[in-house]
């Protein structure tokens, strides 16, 4: 049987990420929160998923220091950046 790939949404703060993962095989869907810099904590939930992820992260302009070539191979993040409006 081929491995799934995981859908993974992360909304990343400078304190913690909320993670929602969905694998759309199955169906099954859950919510993690993850404490601590994201750059500490995200790659290391990734990769702990054991199987490919295809993951989007919203952040601030700055990312928070998420550097997608560390996640490996197995893992293809994308940011979604939003913008903020002058004042």
């Amino acid at each position: 049987m081929s491995e799934s790939m995981a859908l993974v949404g992360l909304d990343v703060h400078q304190a913690q990420t909320v993670a929602a993962v969905l694998d759309p095989r199955s169906g099954e869907r859950r919510l993690e929160r993850l404490r601590g810099a994201p750059s500490a904590v995200v790659v290391g939930f990734l990769e702990r998923l054991e199987r490919p992820v295809r993951a989007v992260y919203e952040a601030e302009p700055m990312g928070f220091g998420i550097d997608p070539s560390r996640t490996g191979k197995r893992s293809r993040p994308v940011a979604a950046v939003r913008r903020i409006p002058p004042r």
